[in-house]
């Protein structure tokens, strides 16, 4: 699930940059398009909720904490669905921004199985924060890890420009291979 290039998309919650935001006890399934949950708060705590993706449809991340947070996020149930267009994680941490720190976010006690006829692996948690994130006590499917350190292409080019001689290399390789005439 994309919003970003005109598409009839939605995110299912799509809250903005306020201190803290509690979402308890709440059903999200069927999604079409998007995120089920998404916001920039700061703050957030995330618990006892149920994400069933089963029938969604170009569906996205379970929860998307684009900006970073700390909080806790306990005791949900995901599952996660055949149609989901971004199927590598299941709650992204930070993957537009550091606006907000991470550092103690709390991640447990959750659930996370795949509906039937998904056939690829997860994460539970890919974190391009690079803070230090707590996840314990999840009981998670086969094939779903707990956590995967993601990088931003803004990143990766500053750590590029750090070693020596790998621009003059990206340039022989975007050279040879035709890129940028």
């Amino acid at each position: 699930g994309r919003c970003d290039r005109s598409l009839a998309c939605a995110h299912s919650v799509y809250i903005g940059d306020f201190g803290s935001v509690t979402v308890t006890r709440s059903r999200f399934e069927a999604g079409s398009g998007g995120h089920y949950l998404k916001t920039r708060s700061g703050q957030v705590r995330i618990t006892d909720n149920s994400f069933d993706d089963s029938q969604g449809r170009d569906t996205n991340y379970m929860i998307d904490l684009p900006a970073g947070a700390s909080g806790v996020i306990s005791g949900n149930y995901f599952v996660q669905g055949p149609e989901n267009t971004n199927h590598y994680t299941l709650i992204a941490v930070g993957a537009e921004s550091r606006l907000h720190p991470s550092d103690g976010l709390r991640i447990e006690k959750n659930v996370a199985r795949f509906a039937p006829n998904v056939g690829w692996s997860a994460a539970l948690v890919g974190d391009w924060s690079g803070e230090r994130i707590t996840i314990a006590d999840n009981d998670l499917a086969e094939g779903i890890s707990p956590f995967q350190r993601k990088m931003r292409m803004a990143d990766v080019k500053e750590r590029l420009q750090q070693m020596p001689g790998a621009v003059a290399l990206g340039r022989k390789i975007a050279d040879i291979m035709g890129v940028g005439r």
